[in-house]
């Protein structure tokens, strides 16, 4: 590209001062007459003003929600520069509820792209107040591109996505973002949706919905009037059950309808007719194009058909499954072709930018080749338009603390140098210290610690945006075992212990506005023991030894009821639990190694078991191990597959009691059957093969992914470096290698997906192998705690292990 000579000398300049100076700089502005504020330079190139928007907005409300008070644009009427911190402190006056906020605002230099922006608000005129505050970046000059964090040029709007993070670009080579800390301790929550009652499909979109609102980057017109804001906002709520407008969209000519896969569509009498002959695929319908704005709605209609029914909104055209905005789940909703079928479904949508959403409406469980017809009637599409109000409580004499944090990087408008910044510059902010793999799998765990509801401020600890708003009891026990957060492991601890039944049953799942009755013989009832034993040794947290007891009868009884130290049960015990034994199997290595881990737990925790059937569960165990074969079985009845699976409870008795269950032999010899290629291997897989077909897959009847998806030899990060420490303990020579080069291929073999994901596709080839749904996972930040194991982390470099620990406190 030709510049012309001053274009290109003012080009120059920008990127030499920005490259150059490589360094945040605060600096007061303002007096105490007209308030004082904080710029931020990065070098000399202004990087964000807070003069026209102020450090912040304030609305407060009373307790009955009669009175509202809001502080626009606020300024300090004191300041303190000392070194790298700028402190500003007021006072909000708020006259109508005769109280006063006491607010200070500190400003901290991390390092030298990294600055905390800590908010502190404090009342004592009321015993409550509700209050919702924002703060934004903004920029003097206009911005070559706003980014979030799927989105590397956002549009503006509301930004609703795998992770919360928002900025802009300074040219093509500065990033600035605005971060905020984990929901659990700022009280926010991503959560816009609940499980469907009994006989429903897919999610449904809640009616009241906390912090729908929490990141918005400036629309085009905000831009065009030199507003380039990216804003947080916390502690608002969005209340559609008492909606102040509801707007009907009006419905497409039908000679706007885009056909889905060959579908034909005509009207008659008030009846929309789709139909085709010859479909393709198992899904044929319209893709409607409406333009709706950011916010709640209902669709609502009519169906007739023979054949199931399947909704989707799409993004623009709807091409790939990235595209997908809602109703991801609204698959296979039974219809008749006798009677009409009425159909309400919820929904919110974020990131539409402006731009087009289609509705998809498709008759779907139709056979390639085969004729069909899906009829509907009185089609809706509605806008609700929420009743704002505060959530968040001040309580008289409460400090509240928000923290958030700005960074500045050089980096490429690129989804990459995005998603990378966004994560290592909250890890560098949050003051945890590793390296660039282990920061982000730090950050991803971090962004899926929310508050369950706003009438509930306990923790929730999700998977991904995928699985939410389900909290699974597996997923957030290797969460909380990652990390050193007493008071979110004794909480959520204490949350599993509540679903405990009269059986000694702990639940699977928990999941906000709507009930869970999945109690069954899985792995959740024996990780309560060993979660009950890390906060015992960790924080010194008294076991609740009546749930303690029940829980272990309940072990005894379901898995070991002979008493013989050999697992019988009906579920597998841990990973590629895709299969389900109602006669009970006693099959399964890793079965026997959870039960022999248990036992030893149950042990230390006071329950009467003896080191005699302890070690016959061992032996058990190790009777896995087929010598002629050189590999520990993962399942007798296919001796053909290996999995790291069978080798985790070997590292869960390295971790807990540093001792072995199993001989070098079996687990250097497993892992010496692990095929690898560019730095990771699958989870678990055929011997000869590496992928499974149908005929000869250890999975249910109707369960089956292609080559390299999923459990077709998949490969899952956590287990997979379990399983190289297990062989690092056992003198494994290639264990240290295998584990730095599955840390960084997590984050560099998908050039746009530096995070932690549920599991990476072993086969690239197979289209469409990166699922969406894999992004930004939170269980993988048990890495960090497996290589304390191995000796290639230390706890300190956790920020809460000083303070938290007891073997510290001693």
């Amino acid at each position: 590209m030709k510049f012309k000579q001053p274009h290109f000398i003012i080009l120059f300049l920008f990127l030499f001062s920005t490259l150059s100076a490589g360094e945040i700089n605060l600096k007061l502005k303002g007096d105490s007459t007209a308030g004082f504020y904080v710029d931020m330079f990065y070098g000399t190139v202004p990087v964000s003003t807070m003069e026209k928007s102020g450090e912040m907005n304030l609305v407060v409300e009373n307790e009955d929600h009669s009175i509202r008070e809001t502080i626009h644009a606020w300024k300090s009427t004191s300041a303190i520069k000392n070194g790298n911190t700028i402190i500003l402190k007021g006072i909000a006056r708020l006259p109508k509820l005769e109280a006063d906020i006491a607010i200070i605002l500190t400003y901290e230099i991390v390092n030298n792209r990294v600055v905390e922006k800590r908010i502190e608000l404090c009342q004592t005129n009321l015993s409550l107040l509700y209050y919702s505050l924002n703060t934004s970046l903004t920029s003097a000059a206009s911005p070559s591109h706003f980014w979030s964090f799927d989105n590397a040029d956002n549009k503006g709007g509301v930004a609703h996505e795998s992770y919360p993070a928002a900025g802009y670009m300074l040219g093509d080579s500065l990033a600035v973002g605005l971060l905020t800390d984990a929901g659990n301790r700022n009280l926010w929550t991503r959560n816009i949706r609940r499980r469907p009652s009994a006989g429903g499909v897919g999610f449904r979109a809640i009616q009241e919905i906390c912090d729908a609102n929490m990141y918005r980057i400036a629309s085009a017109k905000d831009r065009k009037e030199n507003n380039n804001f990216v804003r947080l906002t916390f502690g608002e709520l969005s209340d559609f059950n008492h909606p102040t407008e509801k707007i009907a969209s009006k419905i497409p000519e039908v000679t706007e309808w885009k056909s889905y896969n060959g579908t034909e569509v005509s009207m008659k009498d008030g009846i929309y007719i789709l139909k085709g002959t010859k479909p393709t695929t198992d899904m044929a319908g319209f893709r409607i194009p409406f333009h709706l704005p950011d916010g709640f709605y209902t669709v609502r209609l009519k169906h007739r058909s023979e054949f199931s029914v399947s909704l989707r909104l799409w993004k623009n055209e709807g091409i790939t499954a990235n595209d997908v905005q809602g109703f991801h789940y609204q698959t296979n909703i039974p219809s008749s072709d006798s009677v009409w079928t009425q159909l309400d479904e919820t929904v919110f949508l974020a990131n539409t930018e402006g731009g087009t959403t289609n509705l998809l409406i498709a008759a779907s469980n139709i056979k390639k080749g085969v004729p069909y017809q899906l009829e509907i009637k009185d089609l809706e599409v509605i806008q609700s338009v929420a009743n704002i109000q505060p959530y968040h409580q001040l309580l008289s004499g409460v400090l509240n603390t928000k923290r958030t944090f700005i960074f500045v990087s050089p980096a490429k408008p690129t989804l990459h140098d995005v998603r990378l910044a966004s994560q290592v510059c909250l890890a560098d902010g949050l003051r945890f210290k590793g390296t660039t793999e282990e920061k982000c799998l730090y950050s991803c765990y971090q962004m899926l610690m929310w508050i369950t509801s706003a009438d509930n401020f306990k923790p929730l600890s999700v998977p991904s945006i995928n699985y939410a708003p389900d909290m699974y009891n597996r997923d957030s026990f290797w969460s909380m075992m990652g990390t050193y957060n007493k008071e979110s492991s004794e909480a959520i601890f204490n949350e599993w212990a509540a679903t405990q039944n009269e059986a000694g049953t702990i639940g699977t799942i928990i999941t906000p506005s709507m009930g869970s009755k999945e109690l069954k013989g899985n792995d959740a009832t024996l990780e309560f023991l060993w979660f009950a034993l890390v906060n015992k040794r960790l924080y010194g947290t008294p076991p609740p030894m009546d749930k303690i007891t029940k829980a272990f009868h309940y072990i005894l009884n379901e898995i070991d009821s002979n008493g013989d130290g050999i697992s019988s049960a009906r579920f597998v015990l841990g990973q590629n639990d895709c299969v389900e034994y109602p006669n009970r199997t006693s099959n399964l290595a890793v079965n026997q190694g959870m039960l022999a881990v248990t036992l030893r737990v149950a042990q230390e925790l006071g329950m009467p078991v003896t080191n005699e059937i302890i070690e016959k569960a061992n032996v058990g165990y190790r009777a896995f191990y087929d010598k002629k074969r050189g590999y520990l079985i993962d399942n007798r009845d296919y001796p053909y597959v290996i999995t790291f699976n069978s080798l985790l409870p070997e590292f869960v008795s390295l971790w807990l009691f540093n001792e072995p269950i199993l001989t070098s032999e079996m687990v250097n010899n497993t892992l010496d059957k692990v095929p690898t290629k560019n730095g990771y291997s699958p989870l678990i897989f055929h011997v000869k093969d590496t992928y499974f077909t149908m005929e000869n897959k250890p999975f249910s009847p109707n369960l089956f992914w292609d080559n390299g998806i999923y459990y077709n030899a998949g490969s899952w990060m956590r287990e997979e470096i379990c399983g190289y420490v297990a062989g690092m303990k056992h003198g494994w020579k290639p264990a240290e290698k295998r584990i730095k080069d599955r840390l960084t291929t997590e984050i560099t073999l998908n050039p746009d997906e530096p995070f932690s994901h549920e599991f990476l596709p072993y086969d690239l080839s197979v289209p469409g192998c990166w699922w969406p749904s894999t992004r930004v996972f939170s269980w993988n930040v048990f890495v960090l705690r497996a290589l304390e194991v191995a000796g290639m982390r230390t706890p300190e470099e956790d920020p809460d292990y000083l303070t938290n620990c007891i073997q510290v406190k001693k």
